[in-house]
């Protein structure tokens, strides 16, 4: 086991994943946003691939996240949320395009 004081104290179990160790040596804490940003991203992606209303949950859930102080990972899940919203319905529709009839049906 070696490393620095902050790998040593994740190995261990004195400092949860997603902390660490600031330049001063006091403890890192992630954003009080940080859950919301990632649930915006997960739903971005569920937008893209099976329903586009998801994406737009993402937006919402990354607009939440940003306010409440994850700035920078809040502003990215709102673009990846928006432009998956977009996406989404394009998929959708060129989909949908291919059970369209061509034309009359004779008979």
């Amino acid at each position: 086991m070696g490393g620095d004081v902050g790998t040593i104290e994740r190995e261990v179990g004195l400092v949860a994943e997603g902390e660490g160790r600031g330049p001063s040596g006091s403890v890192r804490q992630l954003p009080e946003g940080r859950s919301w940003t990632v649930a915006a991203l997960v739903l971005a992606g569920l937008g893209l691939i099976m329903f586009p209303i998801g994406g737009l949950v993402g937006v919402v859930c990354g607009a939440i996240g940003r306010s409440r102080g994850d700035r920078r990972l809040g502003t990215i899940a709102i673009v990846a949320a928006t432009s998956n919203l977009v996406g989404g319905f394009v998929i959708t529709d060129r989909m949908l395009r291919m059970f369209r009839r061509s034309g009359p049906k004779s008979g």
